[in-house]
């Protein structure tokens, strides 16, 4: 069962990028797009705050780019560390 959460850029120019994420849990798949700055400064952080996660069962990661256009949450569903996200 293949397990993905993938980003790819669509479309960039001097105002804007146009960023579409896909999602996969093996059994069901969804994707959406969003927008965001055109540097990339929001996808950088949000690398950040999401890199080595989980660091404790408890923690919750949630990010939102653009005007709501598109928020993530990460959490752990068990006391194991095994982790979801909800888009």
């Amino acid at each position: 069962m293949d397990h993905e959460l993938s980003f790819e850029i669509i479309d960039k120019d001097g105002y804007e990028m146009e960023v579409e994420v896909s999602a996969s849990s093996g059994q069901f798949a969804g994707g959406t797009t969003f927008y965001t700055d055109p540097k990339g400064t929001q996808l950088i952080d949000f690398a950040h705050k999401i890199d080595g996660f989980p660091k404790a069962i408890n923690q919750i990661v949630e990010y939102k780019f653009g005007r709501d256009q598109a928020i993530f949450k990460f959490y752990c569903v068990d006391g194991l560390g095994h982790a979801a996200v909800d888009i």
